[in-house]
Formats: structure tokens, C-alpha cells, sequence
């Protein structure tokens, strides 16, 4: 639906929206993370502008095309918005923009053919290996009685064959979505390792630590100052190394510490520390899309 959209070349909005585009994406090429939606912004009345056009001209293919290139132009704004968090070292609140990111690649990616989802797939592989360096491990996955609920679209309920709609689906540029109005209950919040929001987490209130400490793999890699659209791997190799300050005795000998314990029972479990060595391997950069501005009328 995107190439549908852009090719649209005697539309002049959709020029002006290809220049935004291209402008924004320059600057995430530049890592110019600066007003991460000051494009977006302007390009939203011209979005609403074919919009109109689309629907007088009775024309859903174009609604629904430009409900979708909408979208994927709000994911570099997105982006720009995660990556401006990683550099002010804001990790707990990016780590929430990094699930919009990848959620807006998913809401996009369904909608276009795989040969035109251009750097959509590179883009989902690198924030994957982003959202690796996160110290999450475990979600709470909630579950609750829907009560009341109604289609974003008609108004009516969607269990019900009063609805024309399916959810998920594109109808004259709006996504069929099921507006919750009513929770009786939660019956349940199940811990989880694969949730369906990998925003529900669980997070210690008494955690006293530094926000570098928290996210300490994540906040190395960053103070590296690597290209951010540059796809990377991390290999973790873990070994042991000998405490030299632990001296070595016979096992049944009194530990030198004073505890009065046998050296097999005290410090003989020190004399070896665990340590950890992160190695970075640097691959392919992202290849921007950038689109042909000129006009036909």
C-alpha cells in the first residue's frame, strides 16, 4: 500500500509528503535525533488532506493507502524519539518507545507486499538486538472480563452480526478495532516470558539503583557512540579467573580469614570469581529509502 500511496505522483500532497519523509529520514541517517516529530506534525494536515480527497472521490484503495503510509511515516518519528532516550539516558522510558517502534513495524508490515516494505525488515532485526541488551526477562500478562465493548468504527458491538466489520481490518482509511468500554474484573495476572505487551513489567520498588547500573550492558554499548542503524551482535563469553587475594591452603587447614571455618568450607569458593566479557561484532548499515519528489501532473 505504500508504493500505491507515492505513486500517486499527480497528487502535489503526496510530493510534499515524500519531501517531509525524505527530510526526516536524513536526519535519522545523520543521527539528528532533535524534534522527533516535527515532520510527522506537518505532514498529518497533508495526510488529512488526501484523506478527504480519497473519500469524495470514492476512492477506498487511496483511503486506506494513506492510513498506512501515515503510519510508517510515524515510525521514524518513533524512532528518532527512542534514540533521543538512549542518548539522554532515559533507559527505563525508551524501553516503552522501543515496543511503540516495534509495534508500529508490525501494524505496518501487514499491510504491505514483502518486496515493498523496504527498510522495515532491517529496521525490526536491529531493534531486536536493542531489546536484548535489556534486563527484562519476566511480564505480567493480565486477564479480565470484557463486559461492554463496541466497534471503533459503527458503533456496534463486534460479537455481534449487526457488525460488517473485522478487527484489524482497513475500511475508507480506519482500522476496525474493538473499543473496550466496560472491565467487570480481572480475574488473573499470569507471569510470563512472551507477553502480548512487553510493557506490563515487573519492577522492585525498592530498587535503589542508578539508572546506569539497572541497564548496565545497555549503557556501555550507547557510551560507544556506534551508528545507531548499524545491525551489531553481541557474544557473550563468560569464564572464571583466579582471586589473588584469596591465598591457597589445604583444604582442612583453618581459613586465613579468621572465621575459624576449614578452608574447604570458607574461602575456597572464592578463590575463582565468574567474569563476563561482552564482544561486539559491527554488520550492514540501514539503507534508507528515499523518494522521488518530482511531480506529473
Amino acid at each position: 500500500m505504500i508504493q500505491y500511496f507515492f505513486n500517486q505522483t499527480s497528487l502535489s500532497e503526496v510530493t510534499a509528503i515524500k519531501e517531509l519523509l525524505n527530510s526526516k529520514k536524513k536526519k535519522l541517517e545523520l543521527q539528528d535525533f532533535n524534534n522527533p516529530f516535527e515532520e510527522y506534525y506537518q505532514a498529518e494536515v497533508v495526510f488529512d488532506k488526501i484523506k478527504r480527497k480519497a473519500l469524495d472521490n470514492k476512492n477506498e484503495k487511496l483511503a486506506n493507502s494513506t492510513y498506512v503510509t501515515k503510519k510508517y511515516f510515524h515510525l521514524f518519528g518513533s524512532l528518532a524519539s527512542y534514540f533521543a532516550l538512549l542518548q539522554k539516558g532515559n533507559y527505563r522510558q525508551s524501553w516503552d518507545r522501543l515496543q511503540d517502534c516495534l509495534d508500529e513495524i508490525y501494524d505496518v508490515g501487514q499491510f504491505v507486499y514483502i518486496n515493498h516494505r523496504f527498510e522495515l525488515p532491517f529496521l525490526k532485526k536491529l531493534l531486536k538486538q536493542y531489546e536484548k541488551m535489556y534486563p527484562f526477562e519476566i511480564f505480567v500478562s493480565p486477564e479480565f472480563a470484557i463486559t461492554k465493548s463496541e466497534c471503533s468504527i459503527c458503533g456496534k458491538p463486534m460479537n455481534n452480526l449487526s457488525c460488517p466489520h473485522i478487527r484489524g481490518n482497513l475500511y475508507w482509511g480506519e482500522m476496525a478495532c474493538e473499543k473496550v468500554l466496560e472491565i467487570k474484573e480481572i480475574n488473573s495476572a499470569v507471569l510470563v516470558s512472551n507477553p502480548l505487551d512487553k510493557r506490563c513489567l515487573i519492577e522492585l520498588a525498592d530498587d535503589d539503583r542508578t539508572e546506569n547500573e539497572k541497564f548496565l550492558m545497555l549503557d556501555k554499548f550507547c557510551n560507544k557512540r556506534i551508528y545507531r542503524f548499524q545491525m551489531f551482535q553481541i557474544k557473550h563469553n563468560k569464564f572464571f579467573e583466579r582471586d589473588e587475594n584469596v591465598k591457597k591452603q589445604k583444604a582442612n587447614e583453618l581459613c586465613l580469614c579468621g572465621s575459624g571455618k576449614k578452608f574447604k568450607k570458607c574461602c575456597r569458593a572464592k578463590m575463582l570469581y565468574e567474569h563476563h566479557e561482552y564482544q561486539i561484532f559491527l554488520n550492514d548499515k540501514c539503507e534508507f529509502v528515499y523518494f522521488n519528489t518530482e511531480h506529473k501532473l
